[in-house]
Order: C-alpha cells, then sequence, then structure tokens
C-alpha cells in the first residue's frame, strides 16, 4: 500500500512539474518560438505567472525576445518585484544578440540611471545600435537629445533628420516635435501647413505628446498662424487638451471665458480652468487666480 502511495505521489510530481521539465531541454528554435507565443498569450491574460514560468528557461537558453520580455517584467514590475539590476541583466543579454528593443531599453535605462550610472554616452550608443535597426523610440529619442541639446550638442537639422525616421512610422512623440519644428522654423524653413499636418497626426494619440499638440493646434486657430483664424476651432483644440490635464490648455480656456473669446464671458467657468492650471504650478493661471481673488 505504501509503495502504491509512493508511486502515485511520484507520478503526479512528474506530470504537475512536465512543463518546467519539457522548457529545461534545449529546444529547437522553432520549438522556442512556439512556447514564446505561448507566454506572450500568457502575458496578455495577466497569467504572470505562467509568463514567468516560460520566459526564463527561453532566456536561459538565449531566446533573444524572452530575455526582452522577462526584462520588461522585471523593469514595469508586473508579476515580479521591480529590480532594474534584474531587468537591465536581461536587455543587456538579448542586446548582444543585436535585439533593437532590448538596444533601446539599455539606452533609456543609460538615460535616467535606472539600476545603473546615469551616462548619456552609453545611452546614445545603444539608441544609435537601435535606431540603425530601424527602432522608431530610438529614433525619436534620439532625435530628443540634439533637439535639447541633451547630452550632445543641440542640432536642430539633425534632430530634424532623425525625427522624421521616426515621424513617418507613426512615433507620436517624433510627430510633434516635427510640428514644433516646422511650426517654429527650427532646423527647417517656417512652414505651417507642415506643422499642421504633423502636429494634427500627433493629436490623434494619447499620450503626453498628443496633449501639447492640442496646445499648439488651439494656439495655431487662436492667431491664425498659417490658417483662417478660428476661435471655436481653437477652444476645440484646448478643449481636449485641457480635458486630459494639460495646464496650458487649462489657462487658455481660462482666458476665453474670462475674456469672451467667441464665447459667452463667464468668470464661474474661468476661475474653475485657472484653478486647475495654478493647482498644477502654472504661473499665469496663479497669477490670474490671484486677480480675480483681488477683484
Amino acid at each position: 500500500m505504501f509503495r502504491l502511495f509512493l508511486s502515485a505521489v511520484i507520478i503526479n510530481f512528474i506530470f504537475s512539474s512536465t512543463y518546467f521539465v519539457n522548457l529545461s531541454f534545449a529546444l529547437t528554435p522553432q520549438e522556442m518560438d512556439a512556447e514564446y507565443e505561448k507566454a506572450k498569450e500568457a502575458r496578455k491574460n495577466k497569467n504572470w505567472s505562467l509568463a514567468k514560468e516560460i520566459f526564463i528557461p527561453l532566456a536561459e537558453q538565449d531566446h533573444a525576445s524572452a530575455q526582452v520580455s522577462l526584462g520588461e517584467m522585471y523593469y514595469e514590475g508586473k508579476g515580479v518585484p521591480q529590480d532594474y539590476k534584474e531587468a537591465f541583466k536581461w536587455f543587456r543579454l538579448a542586446a548582444v544578440q543585436d535585439n533593437a528593443d532590448a538596444q533601446a531599453y539599455l539606452g533609456q535605462m543609460y538615460l535616467g540611471g535606472d539600476g545603473v550610472p546615469e551616462d548619456k554616452k552609453k545611452s546614445l550608443k545603444w539608441y544609435l545600435r537601435a535606431a540603425n535597426q530601424g527602432s522608431v523610440i530610438a529614433q525619436s529619442n534620439i532625435g530628443y537629445a540634439f533637439f535639447h541639446g541633451n547630452g550632445v550638442p543641440q542640432d536642430y537639422k539633425v534632430a530634424m533628420n532623425w525625427f522624421r525616421l521616426a515621424a513617418e512610422e507613426d512615433e507620436e512623440t517624433a510627430q510633434y516635435y516635427m510640428g514644433e519644428m516646422y511650426r517654429n522654423g527650427l532646423g527647417v524653413p517656417k512652414d505651417f501647413k507642415e506643422a499642421l499636418k504633423w502636429l494634427k497626426l500627433a493629436a490623434e494619440k494619447k499620450n503626453s505628446n498628443s496633449h501639447n499638440a492640442h496646445d499648439a493646434l488651439g494656439v495655431m486657430f487662436e492667431f491664425g498662424q498659417g490658417v483662417d483664424k478660428s476661435l471655436k476651432e481653437a477652444m476645440k483644440w484646448y478643449q481636449l487638451g485641457a480635458d486630459q490635464g494639460n495646464p496650458f490648455a487649462q489657462n487658455s480656456l481660462g482666458n476665453f471665458y474670462f475674456n469672451g473669446n467667441g464665447i459667452e464671458q463667464n468668470y464661474k467657468e474661468a476661475m474653475k480652468w485657472y484653478q486647475l492650471a495654478a493647482d498644477q504650478g502654472f504661473s499665469n493661471a496663479q497669477n490670474s487666480v490671484g486677480v480675480m481673488y483681488d477683484n
């Protein structure tokens, strides 16, 4: 009886461990890719434990995409405690296999000092390796570095070249900067038609730069920059930005209501938008709130 019980326990252990054991043996590239797809599906369904269980043996067998995915889990703290050093380890293993996503992550980690000493020179090195393989995030971030002179000499023309590569692949940050550079004539001749095109593309996205694009479009229509002046159209763009929490747009709406620009004057509504912007530290709105309280 004891032998039968022991045999049942062993059999149960073997079957419960089958998944781990199977992945412990060397798999063919095709088999690893199939397992990787299972792990991606598990991650999509937020089954983090299963995703990790599959990613680890694949990553240990130098499956670059699995290494990146495991690095992302540690970088974002999803399914595992956040651990930048562990994330860096997996990203680097994939990066030396010329995985562009991993190289872009290394660029980001060196730029922000995430788990490694901040090093803008190394950041640019990894971003360049990723960008030359077509990583639009890396291309956009290199453009950002040259636009702001962040670790490199400021150069609007070089920035524009990198932004264009990313923007043409629908990367929203690059599209926003393209629009602003054409609107202000930075590195290119001023061209409001091009500015409008790129800013509208960026405005369609839902991120921080879409809010900035709403601001820029609002300004273009409020002051007639290359478009027919339209306070109604300007207010539409400001409203979109304000509803997403952008303080410049909130302050602009406050101005519209305070002055009755294209709408009925409404001090209560003006104060509402000024206060929202002021609460985020927007100095013009803080001044306006002070003036309204004084009066």
